[in-house]
């Protein structure tokens, strides 16, 4: 089952009693006319919704009013009655029953031999599934290697394509921009074919990549950038230009070591537009790179950097005054022009993990797992740290106490998708659930700006249950893969697979 917040609304309906002075029986004495019940034009509150709901979540009192000389009243207009079940896409309560406890039905759950790295739903409720994996088979079709597919709103596997690049890869990031193109980012060590030709071999550990396909998961374009050992986080604009976040690590010739992040702009056929170069750093991982789009014009970034070593003037393209170890954020405009950066948090503070998401009115909002053993932190917990247009802090908060994200993604309505592991006591505003003390649960909750939960999924401790990785869609509904070993009230059964699930609010 899933809970969620909300407060019952004030009732709206008219102050006091409109009959109180208008509303005596009387009869027409003289000549014998029609009986008044109220007064012409009067108004009173009506409701005629089921008991005990009148004034609790959505449910308000209507007005009518006397018509017809006082004779009778209007039919009862504007009131709301509760829905037959409440929706996990509001944070108001919709049955009118006092909470606001959402069961969203289980379209749709599947076997899926494989830990997927991200899972994206698009303007159409298509789901696009990458990843990388040993081999397995899916809807008939055998998948190994670093692999990319889509299925259909129930389902039905679209499109797949695996990709055998003869050493490690990965998938760090995944988007799927307005036209329904895939546009996927990563790290490759052998020589990998998208369906353009193989790309260059790495000269060190790796390189980066960066590939589109259409909309029928047909090679559009790919890249192979030697001189990056990976492209860590991805964004499309509404023009087509491909925005990518990636890190560098070398090594000096007194065998210092460097560390770079790079921003790099492709145009729509995969040219390389521009490129910066954020030099003197360290502390860079994939896990810990991410981008987007503000607006139209202002791309973003959030990193998780420390001061590095120095180099050649010569060669540096910008360098930022850090002074410690923090997540940062900074934007340049669309053209590679640099704009500003901000420190997050500092602090003793380590994130390992980062999402950075638009947000309504120009805002961003950053979501990071974070260690900390200063004042700030003690031990892990989840950061939502809001910013608004010129990189300000709006709010920062923590969700739920001690925790760990396994899943962080933008749900609508400026909310945040999140699957959350901890034990003993999670407590997320409205909402607080307790765990097992002697191990680790999960629970899938949508959360506000402020951390507090619409809706919470707590999965059973009784079993082994784990989730991998979930995306949500333009209608709130929930694609989520993992493993279950057992009776599940999230999939309605009993489970004991690798899954994929659609859960509809």
């Amino acid at each position: 089952m899933m809970v969620g917040c909300g407060s019952p609304n004030a009732n709206p309906g008219l102050e006091g009693d409109a009959e109180s002075s208008s509303s005596a029986t009387t009869t027409d004495d003289d000549d014998g006319g029609p009986e008044t019940i109220c007064t012409p034009g009067g108004l009173r509150s009506c409701y005629d919704g089921p008991e005990f709901t009148e004034g609790v979540g959505i449910c308000r009192a209507g007005r009518q009013e006397c018509i017809d000389d006082g004779t009778r009243w209007s039919e009862c207009i504007d009131e709301v009655w509760p829905l037959e079940r409440e929706r996990c896409d509001t944070a108001e309560d919709d049955d009118c029953n006092g909470l606001a406890v959402c069961e969203p039905t289980s379209s749709w759950w599947q076997p899926f031999g494989s830990d997927p790295s991200h899972i994206v739903i698009d303007g159409e409720g298509h789901i696009i599934i990458a990843g990388t994996t040993g081999s397995f088979t899916f809807q008939g079709e055998d998948i190994s290697d670093m692999y990319v597919l889509e299925l259909d709103p129930d389902g039905t596997l679209l499109w797949v394509d695996s990709i055998v690049a003869g050493g490690a890869e990965e998938v760090n990031d995944l988007v799927v921009d307005d036209q329904g193109q895939v546009t996927m980012v990563g790290f490759y060590s052998g020589e990998p074919d998208f369906g353009g030709g193989a790309l260059p071999g790495a000269i060190g550990n790796s390189a980066a990549f960066v590939v589109r396909y259409d909309t029928d998961g047909q090679h559009m374009w790919s890249v192979g950038e030697i001189d990056v050992d990976s492209y860590s986080a991805v964004t499309v604009g509404d023009d087509g230009l491909t925005y990518v976040a990636g890190r560098l690590h070398t090594f000096g010739d007194q065998f210092d070591e460097f560390e770079q992040l790079h921003v790099v702009a492709y145009d729509a056929q995969g040219q390389r537009a521009w490129t910066r170069v954020l030099y003197e750093i360290t502390g860079l991982t994939d896990e810990t790179v991410a981008i987007a789009l503000q607006d139209a014009d202002t791309l973003a970034i959030a990193a998780m950097v420390a001061p590095g070593q120095p180099v050649d003037d010569a060669e540096q393209d910008l360098v930022l005054p850090l002074t410690t170890f923090a997540p940062i954020a900074l934007r340049f405009d669309v053209d590679s022009n640099f704009i500003d950066w901000v420190t997050i948090m500092d602090g003793f503070v380590q994130a390992t993990e980062m999402e950075l998401m638009p947000r309504s009115g120009g805002g961003l909002q950053v979501v990071a797992n974070l260690v900390g053993g200063g004042p700030k932190i003690s031990g892990q917990t989840v950061l939502l740290h809001n910013l608004g247009p010129d990189l300000q802090t709006l709010e920062q908060q923590f969700v739920g106490g001690p925790s760990f994200a396994v899943v962080m993604q933008p749900y609508p309505g400026d909310a945040t998708l999140l699957a959350l592991s901890f034990s003993g006591w999670l407590d997320l505003g409205p909402l607080s659930v307790g765990g097992a003390n002697f191990g680790e649960i999960t629970a899938l909750t949508v959360v506000d700006a402020l951390a507090e939960a619409r809706w919470m999924e707590l999965l059973d401790s009784l079993y082994f249950y784990q989730l991998f990785e979930g995306g949500a869609g333009p209608s709130g509904e929930v694609v989520v893969s993992g493993y279950a070993d057992g009776p599940s009230s999230f999939l309605d059964e009993t489970v004991q697979a690798a899954f994929i699930a659609k859960l509809v609010p």
